[in-house]
């Protein structure tokens, strides 16, 4: 099968490790995974990143393209050749993410050529999604989009809400919605061993200051993930624990300047620190020493950041937004409504409460062994494939489809 998303570039979040962490599990379990993606030449930096964070992804499994220039008639030419030469050879395409170049031509090629391709919106039909740049995505809908949507061999949702929100988009004939979420390495996140930042992390933690407890956000800063909000939120707890510091680790999406402009005005420069993106130890360490995560995302699929957190025995605040209401139902952190009070209030507890935030940890571990591994995720999705491919099958139009 084949794994098709615009770039696997890590600062892009969730999506590239969505395809390295899934992709690299379903190579382990013996499943021909392999990766589309319009890196061209800087591939190789990327995939580096990923050898060293998603240690089950091969890099000879990916695939990319090398246009003549950087204009997009040249992208997709070259994209249209590699489709059109190597497509008729995969079972099933698993197209990551909408509107972009890639995942576009790609489920073209496959409704032209009868592969039969599953659509991950990765958030992209969420009613905040949609709102965004309305006009272009109603367009890049009814030029292109909604006829993909109705060929497609099924939706791909990383939880029963999202599932409710591509069937209002594509109705209630429209195809089949399976329901497989996110997972995370429980090898690349121990259990919670909380201790001294060793030299190289020291390096990479900027001006944190040494033993002070701290607040993790851990995901872009962008608009869609809340960063503003958790700052807010932090304003109305900063007084009552002088020494707590909130850390935002993640690259800048539009968001850094207003957000350092903000902490400034709040006088909280020296109590906010913004580390951009981190990796392998120093993010490791950031998890194990956390008071908690928040992420108060305004909009969410099944953020890997809080799967993350909760592997390293790290409690969480999230919103109602993160479509995770397990998190409350285990106990395994608070789920709180999208209002800078109430996301405060998460933030109290956890910082005033020490056995709480030891038993929300343990219980955010336990769920996550028990369901949302990756191992137990590529299970999940080889199901998937299965019924996709076997329905294709059925209808006679993978013996149809070009060779």
């Amino acid at each position: 099968m084949l794994h098709v998303i615009e770039t696997m570039a890590p600062h892009e979040g969730g999506p590239p490790r969505v395809v390295a962490g899934l992709a690299g599990a379903q190579c382990a379990m013996g499943i021909d995974a392999q990766v589309l993606c319009c890196d061209a030449g800087l591939l190789p930096e990327y995939l580096s990143f990923w050898g060293d964070n998603a240690p089950e992804f091969r890099a000879a499994t990916v695939h990319t393209v090398y246009p003549r220039s950087g204009r997009i008639y040249s992208r997709a030419a070259a994209l249209r050749g590699w489709l059109r030469a190597n497509l008729a050879r995969y079972d099933v395409i698993h197209v990551h993410s909408l509107w972009r170049l890639v995942p576009t031509l790609a489920a073209l090629h496959g409704r032209r050529m009868r592969v039969p391709y599953l659509v991950a919106p990765h958030t992209a039909l969420a009613p905040w999604a949609l709102d965004q740049k309305r006009p272009k995505k109603m367009l890049a809908r009814v030029l292109v989009w909604n006829r993909l949507f109705r060929a497609a061999a099924g939706f791909h949702a990383l939880n029963d809400l999202e599932a409710e929100e591509i069937r209002g988009c594509v109705g209630q004939n429209g195809p089949p919605i399976f329901v497989v979420p996110n997972g995370v390495s429980l090898r690349e996140f121990p259990e919670r061993q909380q201790g001294p930042a060793s030299t190289v992390e020291t390096a990479q933690l900027g001006s944190l200051k040494p033993g002070a407890p701290f607040i993790l956000f851990l995901a872009r800063l962008h608009t869609m993930k809340g960063p503003d909000l958790l700052l807010e939120a932090f304003a109305a707890v900063a007084p009552e624990r002088p020494d707590l510091q909130l850390v935002f680790a993640g690259p800048d999406f539009g968001m850094l300047g207003t957000l350092r402009r903000r902490a400034a005005a709040l006088r909280l420069s020296e109590r906010v620190h913004f580390l951009g993106l981190v990796a392998g130890p120093t993010k490791q360490w950031l998890l194990a020493n956390a008071v908690c995560l928040c992420q108060p995302s305004r909009s969410e699929g099944f953020s890997l950041s809080i799967l993350e957190a909760m592997a390293s025995s790290c409690p969480v605040v999230i919103s109602d937004c993160c479509k995770f209401p397990e998190v409350a139902e285990h106990r395994a952190g608070i789920v709180a409504p999208l209002a800078i009070g109430a996301i405060a209030a998460g933030l109290r507890v956890f910082a005033g409460d020490a056995a709480r935030r030891g038993a929300a940890g343990q219980a955010a571990r336990q769920l996550i062994t028990r369901d949302y591994t990756w191992e137990i995720v590529a299970r999940r999705a080889a199901q998937m494939y299965e019924t996709v491919v076997a329905a294709n099958a059925g209808h006679g139009s993978s013996r149809g489809r070009a060779q």
